[in-house]
């Protein structure tokens, strides 16, 4: 897992925009989800190229806020076990409330 503290500061409303890219050695179809920082875990896409797109909302405010971008292939071995993953990369955003 790569861990990325990306230094920059958000607000509820705000549209964060990933364009993302993978490969299976095998050929294996690909499968993207989303973590945000409440916990939840969003579909995201699937291929070897996606965009995936998080709006910012109250319930992710956090002094470090992960976002988490995971993809895996249908194989029956992950990288990261049974997790089920085979790469992960975690951001860490500062999320402060809504401007009054």
């Amino acid at each position: 897992m790569f861990s990325v503290q990306t230094g920059v500061t958000l607000r509820p409303g705000d549209v964060v925009r990933f364009t993302c890219r993978a490969v299976d050695p095998q050929n294996r179809p690909l499968t993207w989800k989303m973590q945000t920082p409440d916990g939840a875990r969003h579909d995201a896409g699937e291929g070897e190229h996606v965009e995936i797109v998080w709006h910012v909302e109250e319930k992710h405010i956090h002094n470090n806020a992960p976002l988490l971008l995971m993809v895996s292939s249908d194989g029956q071995h992950h990288r990261y076990g049974t997790a089920g993953w085979d790469g992960i990369v975690d951001f860490r955003y500062k999320v402060l409330p809504p401007v009054a």
